[in-house]
């Protein structure tokens, strides 16, 4: 009864919503880490000679 009454419909919506939130939730983690590497790389240009 629930996919016959236009449940389909939102199953459809749930779905592109989770995916639309995953790809947001990897986009910050993958952002964040860029940042981490960018500081190290910073870090290892400040020092002398380069260590």
């Amino acid at each position: 009864p629930f996919l016959s009454d236009g449940g389909s419909s939102l199953v459809i919506c749930c779905a592109s919503l989770g995916l639309l939130l995953r790809i947001e939730w990897e986009s910050r983690n993958n952002m964040g880490s860029e940042e981490a590497e960018f500081k190290e790389s910073d870090f290892a240009e400040d020092t002398p000679n380069g260590r």
